[in-house]
């Protein structure tokens, strides 16, 4: 049975925000949307939180990271697959993150735009 696509906002994961405020998140295209609705994990501060936040919740739990070094984790995997979508590798072939696929890159770019973070100079495509 294929799996169902995920309802997503056009909001930016405030999680990904603050991390990325804090200088945390290594590039904008880490910031994730936020999940519609009872679609969307809880955070540890009990707010919703994106898809790759969870998996950072459960990165921690399961190799004893913490927060700031769990998330540069899955972020770093994030990126990757981005530029290799589909291909089962990294955190997304253990089940932990989800997999991206093809055209995902150029739509996060355009999503960033959109919410004003844009497009940084040394991503490339």
């Amino acid at each position: 049975m294929p799996s169902q696509e995920i309802p997503m906002t056009r909001e930016p994961c405030p999680q990904c925000m603050d991390d990325l405020d804090s200088g945390l998140l290594p590039r904008a295209e880490n910031v994730q949307r936020l999940p519609k609705g009872a679609f969307a994990p809880m955070g540890l501060d009990k707010r919703s939180v994106c898809f790759d936040c969870a998996s950072t919740s459960t990165v921690m739990r399961l190799v004893g990271l913490t927060w700031e070094q769990s998330r540069v984790v899955v972020a770093n995997d994030r990126s990757e697959r981005y530029r290799l979508p589909g291909v089962p590798m990294g955190l997304a072939r253990d089940g932990i993150t989800r997999l991206n696929k093809e055209g995902d890159l150029e739509d996060q770019y355009e999503w960033l735009g959109e919410i004003g973070l844009g497009r940084e100079d040394d991503d490339v495509l």
